[in-house]
């Protein structure tokens, strides 16, 4: 969809992530001087795609920023009346989650004023608004884009099978299949998940598959044979606004403000373990 990506915003970088904060000031700043009311409320209208974590959390996030913060900066903005709007293809957001976690998620956007719309998908998207799967039409000036993500296109210059996301399918010591000087890591590795299916496009398998691919080629260079990759399950977490989040790891299930307590440690725990001039990034 070249109009889809012509007219969203996305996630994936800082400057996207500044680019998209100075844009929602900039709709607020435009609603408080329309005068028309459907005008208006197209300003302060803003749909989220995607309700992955990123999707879930970006919602929540954006939802108290235009009703806590920004509703104090324009007092002029009826900005009670401002709506996020978060659309997901799948029965329930957080798919990596365990169906209990989602459903939390899914009450804590709720209680944030969040829009969530299930079982539907993106068709058009333009400037001025979005049609729905539902053949709903709705009129935004925002959309944000935190669905599914293509592998970079350096994979299309490398030879080997693909998995139904388009990644390269890698051995057990993340080899590129008939090159074994060739090691692939991240979200263009297919790796098969214990549990089935494959690792996710996520940080923490991407940081434990590229330490373990460093490994195999120190090793190779000293003439010792590779190790076989072992992913380790960390845990998985998502935040939904202010004091709030789910944690998954193994059997544990956590929610709301313990769930939050759990992410905020984690947070604090990673930023001291990394080197002073990547603290602030992350």
């Amino acid at each position: 969809m070249e109009e889809l990506r012509r007219v969203s915003f996305s996630l994936k970088d800082l400057p996207q992530a500044l680019e998209l904060r100075n844009h929602v000031i900039r709709c607020v700043e435009a609603a408080a001087q329309e005068n028309d009311r459907e005008k208006r409320e197209a300003w302060t209208r803003f749909v989220v795609v995607g309700g992955g974590p990123t999707g879930v959390e970006y919602a929540g996030a954006l939802s108290e920023l235009v009703r806590l913060v920004l509703s104090r900066e324009y007092p002029d903005v009826d900005l009670g009346r401002a709506r996020v709007i978060l659309v997901e293809a799948g029965d329930r957001v957080l798919a990596p989650f365990d169906r209990s976690l989602s459903a939390a998620a899914l009450s804590d956007l709720d209680r944030l004023g969040v829009d969530v719309r299930l079982n539907g998908s993106l068709e058009e998207a333009s400037v001025q608004g979005v049609r729905l799967s539902s053949t709903a039409y709705v009129a935004a000036r925002t959309v944000v884009w935190a669905a599914g993500i293509r592998p970079s296109g350096l994979i299309e210059t490398l030879p080997g099978e693909r998995s139904r996301q388009g990644r390269i399918k890698v051995d057990e010591y993340l080899r590129l299949p008939e090159h074994e000087d060739v090691f692939i890591a991240g979200d263009v590795a297919s790796v098969p998940h214990p549990s089935g299916g494959e690792l996710p496009a996520m940080c923490p398998p991407a940081i434990q598959a590229g330490k373990h691919s460093a490994s195999n080629i120190l090793r190779g260079a000293r003439g010792q044979p590779p190790q076989p990759f072992r992913y380790v399950d960390k845990g998985i977490v998502a935040t939904i606004g202010r004091n709030s989040a789910v944690m998954q790891f193994k059997r544990l299930r956590v929610r709301g403000f313990i769930g939050w307590v759990f992410w905020l440690t984690l947070h604090l725990f990673y930023s001291r373990r990394l080197p002073q001039p990547f603290r602030g990034a992350y």
